[in-house]
């Protein structure tokens, strides 16, 4: 939308009618997908079908499943990968764009520009990823991601001093985007070594605290 408006004209108000609808998709999709609250409120819905079957729900107690704790380095290292997003984006869309108005005098249409590009290119990333992990598994995937970036974050800093025009500056923006760890693709991977009946709250306290 803001490329729209810059490039092309459209009028500004086009992306409030956008927001809305997604708001409005998003209202739909709370109403009518249960699974969530289901599951956030698992254990009290197991305790109440015991009861009703007459077996005392403290036996549950014994259960592995209901007693499974957190692995801590799991837990640990989820947090550490989660923590990457929020670096990511910060150093992608703001510091690189701060770099391209301060030290190359971009006007706020350009940098908007250039960061479509870069969103462009992410997208066409997260395809060809989606399909990769189709056919090898999401850890493999996300090892190689890691290896490749590792070699390269070590000579960011030098990197960065250094970038004497637009292009240099895109190429590393594309890089990180392309290259930098995430839980994509391996989501999946890392909340299945979660507890079931914990996943959901250890899930999202570990995301939260991740956004602080």
């Amino acid at each position: 939308m803001a490329v729209g408006t810059t490039s092309f004209g459209l009028d500004w108000r086009i992306a409030f009618w956008f927001g809305a609808a997604i708001a409005m998709v998003g209202a739909v999709a709370r109403t009518n997908l249960r699974e969530t609250p289901d599951f956030i409120d698992a254990k009290r819905r197991i305790k109440k079908t015991v009861a009703q079957t007459g077996i005392d729900s403290n036996r549950l107690k014994s259960s592995p499943i209901w007693s499974e704790k957190i692995n801590k380095p799991t837990a640990i290292a989820f947090f550490f990968i989660q923590c990457g997003a929020p670096l990511w984006f910060y150093i992608v869309y703001i510091y690189c764009g701060n770099m391209l108005k301060n030290s190359f005098n971009y006007s706020a249409a350009q940098v908007i520009h250039q960061n479509f590009i870069v969103c462009g290119t992410e997208l066409i990333s997260t395809i060809i990823v989606t399909y990769l992990v189709c056919k090898i598994h999401p850890l493999k995937v996300l090892k190689v991601r890691l290896i490749i970036f590792s070699i390269v974050a070590i000579m960011s800093p030098i990197l960065l001093n250094n970038i004497s025009n637009t292009i240099e500056l895109l190429l590393f923006q594309l890089f990180i985007v392309v290259f930098a760890p995430t839980t994509f693709p391996a989501g999946a991977v890392f909340y299945a070594r979660f507890p079931v009946l914990k996943r959901f709250t250890c899930g999202s306290f570990i995301f939260a605290l991740s956004r602080l």
